[in-house]
């Protein structure tokens, strides 16, 4: 795994799901660690997606700062498997006004940047 970065926020997107928002369980205080190439490809997604839909992406877990486990129980029983080397995010069906996000034309658009897509309650972008 190389060295993460923080992701920062963005005019067209929003950063999400850390520890002291409403309904966020998990004790992390800061989820969005990422590789430069997924942070770099995430913003160009967020800013594709606007450009023509005016859709504000909402990005949550991504990785933790150094990696590794990423715990959203809070019990280690169940840890984010995909999440731990800052390839992977997760990003909600609806975007920051509360818009849901049309799931082929955000395929179509994630599929333009060579990235895989799965659909599981959120959208979960890979980038490598």
């Amino acid at each position: 795994m190389g060295d993460l970065e923080l992701m920062t926020e963005g005019d067209h997107y929003d950063l999400v799901g850390a520890y002291g928002e409403s309904g966020v369980t998990s004790q992390h205080r800061v989820n969005h660690y990422g590789t430069s190439r997924l942070i770099e490809k995430l913003k160009a997604l967020a800013d594709s997606v606007h450009a023509d839909s005016s859709y504000v992406l909402r990005i949550n877990d991504i990785s933790l700062q150094y990696g590794g486990p990423f715990d959203t129980e809070n019990n280690w029983d169940t840890p984010h498997e995909n999440h731990r080397e800052g390839a992977n995010a997760d990003i909600s069906y609806t975007d920051a006004g509360a818009r849901r996000i049309r799931e082929k034309y955000f395929e179509t658009e994630v599929n333009k940047l060579g990235a895989k897509l799965k659909s599981h309650g959120h959208f979960h972008v890979t980038y490598r």
